[in-house]
């Protein structure tokens, strides 16, 4: 049989998804994702910190989720929010 050959690309993967299974193993969290909103990347970062043990955890995700229900309502917000030089009767 010969050998074959796997694109660098699905390589590159495998062995991030190993890095983060050994991660994991080892008691630490993968790194959050980056959203492009800083208030839900700091939550998130907040989240996969390094803790003192699982009451460290939850109090973390207790205020992640806090931050991201406001995160939430502020968006509401500017979505309800008038645009400025568009009335409400164009559309």
């Amino acid at each position: 049989m010969s050998e074959q050959n796997i694109p660098d690309e699905q390589t590159a993967v495998t062995e991030q998804n190993v890095t983060e299974k050994q991660s994991l193993m080892d008691g630490q969290l993968a790194p959050p994702p980056v959203t492009g909103n800083p208030a839900v990347d700091e939550a998130l970062a907040a989240a996969v910190a390094p803790d003192a043990g699982p009451a460290g955890m939850l109090t973390r995700l207790t205020g992640v989720h806090e931050r991201l229900a406001k995160v939430l309502e502020t968006s509401r917000e500017d979505v309800q929010a008038p645009i400025p030089g568009i009335s409400a009767d164009e559309g």
